[in-house]
């Protein structure tokens, strides 16, 4: 593989883990504006706003995969991914 074409792999995987992190906001965003309805309009008069507690669990594994795009943890497995490849090839190669 060519370095521009290892540029262009590395740019392919960082915009599809971008369009993962969207989607999974979208759906967050849908499902939990859902229960929110739901609550509302189940709760009656001064009822348990219940919702939040699926928003913050849900939340909290969305904040994490904030973190794991913007701080480039999926990049840091795929550099560790690509040693662990060449180790087992290496190897392997020496067995034969």
């Amino acid at each position: 593989m060519t370095e521009q074409q290892d540029v262009y792999a590395r740019a392919r995987k960082r915009a599809q883990d971008l369009r993962g992190l969207i989607t999974h906001a979208g759906v967050y965003a849908v499902v939990i504006g859902g229960l929110f309805l739901v609550n509302l309009a189940t709760r009656g008069d001064g009822g348990y706003w219940w919702f939040v507690w699926p928003a913050i669990g849900w939340g909290i594994g969305l904040g994490c995969h904030v973190v794991a795009i913007v701080a480039g943890a999926g990049s840091k497995l795929d550099a560790w991914e690509d040693r662990k490849v060449r180790e087992i090839v290496e190897r392997e190669q020496t067995r034969v």
